[in-house]
């Protein structure tokens, strides 16, 4: 007797198919910069915006999920001259990473693959580009 249920292939996986994971969020303190990696499953859209009072900087992580165990908001507490901490939480299909900063300060932002991550570096204002890795 023929099984009238086949075995479905596994689906493919298209950059547009489905929301991207955000799978952690990590820090580095170099003295006059820090840097921050949001490690993403894929390529990530996001947006960005800087507040003042008090001076914070987040990203958005466009159509994603949080998949960092808890879903719950986090905060990482970075203590150096430049972050205070580091707060992340999932909602309204975005992932939103908030850096509250010690004062107002310049940052770059930049993508990069291998692994797909967001990289954030802030830096006091004039002290120039150090380069993102």
């Amino acid at each position: 007797m023929a099984s009238l249920l086949a075995p479905l292939a596994p689906a493919q996986q298209h950059p547009s198919a489905g929301p991207v994971s955000v799978k952690s969020v990590r820090y580095w303190s170099l003295g006059q910069v820090t840097r921050v990696a949001i490690e993403t499953s894929g390529e990530a859209r996001f947006r960005t915006e800087s507040l003042e009072g008090p001076d914070r900087f987040f990203v958005d992580v466009l159509d994603s999920k949080l998949d960092i165990g808890d879903r719950r908001p986090q905060t990482i507490r970075v203590g150096d001259a430049l972050v205070k901490q580091i707060r992340f939480a999932a909602g309204e299909g975005k992932t939103r990473v908030v850096l509250d900063l010690n004062r107002k300060l310049d940052h770059e932002i930049s993508q990069l693959a291998n692994p797909h991550r967001i990289m954030i570096e802030v830096r006091l204002p004039g002290s120039g580009r150090t380069g993102v890795a």
